[in-house]
């Protein structure tokens, strides 16, 4: 009997939960440049109280957990997957967008979340931002290093991508890191362990 009301609170918690993590897709705006993360988190923040304030506390928690999760992997595709839209003049705009969304998603999760949590899921943005601050002659190093974390996520596509980000480079730069980049990521999938 027991059991039967254990699963039948998990199996309530699921559907709640993925009701309120596919809210979180329609805060998202596709120019990452205008995306304003202090008022995104304010309107899921009301969403997801509703929703927190009926669980257990170990559930909520479990929820707020996966509502970080859900942000920053929206977040970081925004940046990925609309990269050609972001307009900026320096590099140091991007990287003060990015720093700036950082802390507020780390302020913004402070009662709600692990710290621990909030930084691995932090640790996400700040690879990209790696990326985005190395030297040129350094982007080969990172890209390896960004592999090795993130698999097969991190690939020649969305090094391309990043490279575009990189208003500080010319054009010719660029195209030398894609070609450095490709190299590094073919030996990386030819012999992992290496």
């Amino acid at each position: 009997l027991v059991r039967g009301f254990v699963k039948i609170g998990e199996k309530s918690f699921e559907k709640v939960t993925n009701h309120a993590l596919k809210s979180i897709n329609l805060h998202f705006k596709p120019h990452l440049m205008k995306l304003n993360v202090s008022e995104v988190l304010s309107k899921i923040f009301d969403d997801f109280s509703v929703f927190t304030t009926i669980f257990h506390k170990k559930y909520s928690r479990k929820m707020w957990k996966l509502c970080l999760e859900r942000l920053v992997l929206l977040y970081v595709q925004t940046l990925i997957s609309h990269g050609k839209n972001i307009k900026y003049k320096k590099i140091e705009q991007l990287l003060e967008k990015l720093n700036k969304d950082k802390e507020a998603i780390s302020e913004g999760f402070k009662g709600s979340a692990d710290a621990s949590h909030i930084k691995e899921q932090i640790k996400v943005v700040d690879d990209l931002q790696q990326f985005l601050e190395a030297s040129p002659t350094l982007i080969t190093i990172v890209t390896l290093t960004l592999k090795e974390i993130h698999g097969a996520g991190f690939n020649l596509k969305v090094v391309k991508v990043l490279l575009n980000l990189r208003v500080d480079m010319s054009w010719n730069e660029k195209r030398i890191a894609v070609n450095e980049c490709k190299k590094v990521l073919k030996k990386f999938e030819e012999n992992p362990e290496n």
